[in-house]
């Protein structure tokens, strides 16, 4: 650590004196790189907080008058800068939902020292990545990521039925960048303790089941409705849908390499959840953004530069920086983090992010005659992609966006 940097500050709460005695002898080897402290309940940590705050907080679940949720979701209203961890072996499922919202990151007991370094050493990694403090503690904060209403609507509609359908579950979840995002973080967490993360809404509800999807929509309080215009919300809905279309392609692109199964869930899952970024961007300032957003249909400069120029930051990191707090996969992290400008230092094979990156590209001609998405070829970085893939390759790919497309079609019109 440079002289200039000062260590992270590290709370850690438990209301048994032993067991922070034993955090703190178990975690002595990271006294050089953390500013720890311990507080004896949740009393004494926000007592700490009001003195000085903390970047991660680390509490207990189950303790007397005020329980690790409860402590933490008081730490997001009041403290936004600061990440939540939550270390329990409470595992009643209401108490688990009841964390869903509050923590970022959930540690199941019992946790070894390796576990909790490692999850805090994320964070503190994740926090570096995000330069703009102010959405950084937006993003913090966010309890409930915005859906789009109707589709709200349409799930509620689904899970109330007296037997819902599985298939239907998913396939509406997975139109709504929010509720898949929300679904999947399930999934890619200890929450459940399941056996494999889920890459798609349809593996996440398979795995979490009907009850569960119905608790997290209806009563954990992770889901909140789209509040813009009509136009607004249909503006969602279109992003949305183009990262459907975004993670389908990516999927198809690692199956022609021949990759394997996980990577083309992750490819598939870093598509779906690509914008991710975006939404929060519209969410923390939507006005600031459209006129950001202006400065492109002005002819002004790249969707990337743009958003820096207005944000310091753009939906690319903001995008990872939320799937890393939640636990996400490191390749659907890096996948969404470099999904429009590759890092030729990581360009060592065919990849989920690379999968993206092509399928991003080509996206934008969805809907382009076959003249048109020619162009396409041009917009593709072939000096840093070319060392893996062909450009004999791109005609293949147009035939998987347009098998695709005409697939989508046909669905559409019932056929």
């Amino acid at each position: 650590m440079r002289s200039d940097e000062r260590k992270h500050r590290i709370l850690f709460v438990d209301d048994e004196t032993g067991v922070l005695r034993g955090l703190k002898r178990s975690l002595r080897k990271m006294r050089n790189e953390w500013d720890m402290r311990f507080a004896c309940g949740a009393q004494e940590a926000l007592s700490m907080m009001e003195e000085e705050r903390a970047d991660i907080i680390v509490s207990d679940m189950q303790m007397p008058e005020m329980d690790g949720a409860d402590l933490l979701e008081t730490v997001r209203k009041s403290y936004p800068h600061t990440n939540r961890i939550i270390l329990s072996g409470y595992t009643k499922e209401e108490s688990v939902l009841k964390t869903v919202g509050p923590a970022h990151f959930y540690l199941a007991k019992p946790c070894s020292t390796e576990d909790i370094t490692n999850a805090i050493t994320r964070l503190v990694d994740m926090r570096a990545y995000v330069s703009n403090e102010h959405l950084r503690d937006f993003s913090n904060s966010i309890r409930k990521l915005p859906s789009i209403p109707s589709i709200v609507r349409e799930l509620i509609v689904e899970l109330e039925k007296d037997e819902p359908s599985i298939e239907c579950v998913a396939e509406v979840i997975s139109r709504d960048i929010a509720l898949t995002a929300q679904t999947l973080r399930l999934t890619n967490s200890a929450f459940f303790s399941l056996p494999f993360k889920a890459t798609t809404p349809l593996q996440a509800v398979k795995l979490l089941g009907i009850e569960t999807i119905r608790d997290v929509i209806l009563t954990a309080g992770v889901v909140g409705v789209f509040q813009g215009s009509k136009e607004e919300a249909m503006s969602l809905e279109r992003l949305s849908n183009n990262c459907l279309v975004i993670g389908q392609l990516a999927r198809d692109i690692c199956e022609y390499w021949d990759l394997s199964k996980q990577e083309c869930g992750q490819a598939s899952c870093a598509g779906v959840v690509s914008h991710l970024g975006t939404l929060l961007l519209q969410t923390a300032n939507h006005d600031q953004y459209q006129e950001a957003m202006k400065s492109l249909n002005d002819g002004d400069g790249e969707l990337i530069e743009a958003e820096e120029n207005t944000f310091n930051t753009n939906h690319q990191k903001i995008g990872a920086y939320m799937l890393g707090l939640w636990g996400f996969a490191l390749p659907i992290i890096e996948a969404v983090g470099y999904h429009h400008s590759l890092p030729p230092e990581q360009l060592t094979k065919r990849s989920p992010m690379l999968a993206l990156y092509i399928s991003q590209v080509l996206c934008k001609g969805e809907n382009w005659d076959m003249e048109q998405q020619k162009e396409l070829k041009n917009m593709l970085d072939w000096d840093a992609i070319s060392h893996l893939v062909s450009e004999n390759e791109f005609e293949i790919w147009l035939e998987l966006l347009n098998k695709r497309a005409h697939t989508k079609l046909r669905e559409d019109e019932g056929v």
